[in-house]
């Protein structure tokens, strides 16, 4: 009895180790670096789209104070640079515009029964921000703001003929947000809504008419703008994770 359990014992042993010298091998598992985050890098592009606002402009003598409706064309270019860390994205961009806006206000109470009419025409616009932002798979939803400022030209006209001309730079800050869609590791996609506000500031007429010669005037300026646009992101593409195969 005691030799057949042992017989038993040693084919169960040996078939055993036949059986799992057929089995293949175990791979050891494949450790796989982590994906860059899709929007670290420095950026630049090109805008688009629509801006408006009003215009305020104030004269104390002769009395004349009115704000216009100004609207028109925006588009220029921008450059930036994101950091990524995790589903957080902070970054710094700038921009510059070239705008087509403009707008005019006409009154008849300063001169009764004259005309007289404000207008301004604006240049270009500037700005230097701070972007926030929260990545999720290829979005990206950020605010943004910072500092602006804009190219300006104003003028007063009475009866058709200018009274009094100003063009200068105006100071103040921008804020908005928007929604990103990065198409690859290189191209991404943009739309955009700010805010600008342009403060008041007091300045002195160009113009050689006695009316207005060595008078002040105050004037203010805000603007909303709607805008889409393409960037690309300089650099190292990010690598491409491959899932392990056994």
């Amino acid at each position: 009895m005691r030799k057949l359990t042992l017989s038993i014992l040693a084919f169960t042993a040996l078939t055993g180790a036949a059986f799992a010298a057929d089995l293949p091998a175990q791979k050891a598992p494949i450790l796989l670096p982590e994906a860059a985050p899709i929007w670290t890098g420095v950026y630049a592009g090109v805008q688009l789209g629509g801006a408006f606002g009003t215009t305020n402009l104030s004269v104390p003598t002769p009395a004349f104070n009115e704000s216009w409706g100004n609207n028109g064309v925006i588009g220029g270019a921008h450059i930036g640079h994101n950091y990524q860390i995790n589903t957080v994205v902070l970054g710094v961009e700038s921009s510059f515009d070239l705008l087509s806006v403009q707008g005019s206000e006409a009154n008849n109470i300063a001169f009764p029964p004259n005309a007289f009419n404000g207008s301004s025409y604006h240049n270009y616009l500037v700005s230097i921000d701070g972007r926030l932002g929260y990545a999720y798979k290829n979005l990206l939803f950020y605010g943004i703001g910072g500092y602006a400022f804009l190219s300006n030209n104003s003028a007063l006209t009475l009866n058709g003929i200018q009274i009094g001309a100003v063009s200068n730079t105006v100071n103040g800050y921008d804020v908005g947000g928007g929604i990103e869609y990065a198409i690859n590791d290189r191209w991404s996609a943009r739309a955009e809504y700010r805010y600008y506000n342009f403060q008041s500031n007091t300045n002195n007429f160009e113009t050689s008419n006695k009316i207005f010669s060595n008078h002040v005037f105050t004037q203010s300026a805000n603007s909303n703008v709607f805008r889409v646009g393409l960037s690309y992101k300089f650099g190292e593409p990010a690598p491409v994770v491959v899932s392990a195969k056994n």
